[in-house]
């Protein structure tokens, strides 16, 4: 009997785990099928000194623009245009925040050379993608993000539904508030700017791969945007690399527990009648 009830337990045990599950969104193994994208955006393989964490296949966001040379060709426009290629509202003639879309953009610090202030996700050039994914339950959207390169540029998502007219917003990277250490690395990047007579030691660095999770507790259709933004003008170009797009399903605990309860009563049922 205890060897049975063992064995139950543990297929009881798998079959809930089972109930737990991730489905993968994107690994840019098609490439960017599915994806719209804006600015200098490029799908990389391991050949470009980065390996991937899923597949074969990662992509490149980076702030390389017209005076450089984009990993894909196409210039990063203005962080406006990343702005407005995903949604995120601006007051006319401020180029600045307005409403709740904007929500977990704050300012930076007034501390930058010569006084003033920045404001976040709106200087410099950007690059942007963006792409659309359906949910009929509770769960969060994950994702493997690097940050490559040092200079003070911030990294953000933006997860939002127009059926739901909700928004969520935050930081991939944020500069300013940020302990991630850098390591060496060479994706090419200091040879793609025209700061590199400065040195390369500000490009070859990266933060390695590291995962981030959104909780997502309304089932609808959504949009999900990545971007990288330079934090002003001409500085120092950096990358922001994305792998392995999930949306993972988390069973609901009373469901499990009924779940296994069922299955008891059963085998009980079944062992009786034996």
């Amino acid at each position: 009997m205890k060897r049975f009830l063992g064995k139950f337990v543990a297929v009881s045990m798998l079959m809930a785990s089972s109930l737990a599950h991730a489905g993968l969104i994107s690994g840019f193994e098609d490439g960017l099928k599915d994806w719209t994208t804006l600015g200098d955006v490029s799908v990389q393989t391991a050949a470009s000194g980065l390996a991937p964490t899923q597949g074969r296949n990662l992509v490149f966001l980076s702030t390389l623009g017209a005076n450089e040379t984009p990993y894909s060709g196409v210039a990063s426009p203005a962080s406006s245009a990343a702005r407005n290629f995903l949604g995120i509202q601006t007051i006319p003639g401020t180029g600045c925040c307005d409403g709740p879309t904007m929500a977990g953009f704050p300012l930076v610090d007034t501390s930058m050379p010569g006084g003033g202030t920045l404001d976040y996700a709106m200087v410099g050039e950007s690059a942007a993608i963006k792409t659309q994914f359906t949910v009929s339950h509770a769960g969060y959207v994950s994702f493997d993000w690097d940050r490559i390169g040092t200079d003070t540029d911030n990294a953000y998502y933006t997860i939002w539904s127009d059926e739901l007219g909700s928004r969520l917003n935050g930081w991939i990277y944020e500069p300013h508030i940020s302990t991630e250490p850098f390591t060496a690395i060479d994706v090419g990047l200091c040879a793609r700017t025209t700061h590199s007579a400065n040195g390369c030691s500000s490009y070859d660095a990266h933060t390695d791969w590291h995962e981030k999770r959104v909780w997502i507790d309304t089932p609808g259709t959504y949009f999900l945007g990545f971007g990288m933004n330079e934090i002003a003008e001409y500085t120092v170009g950096t990358v922001l690399a994305i792998d392995n797009v999930r949306f993972n399903v988390v069973p609901e605990p009373d469901g499990v527990f009924l779940f296994g309860l069922a299955g008891a009563a059963l085998l009980m049922a079944r062992r009786r009648r034996a």
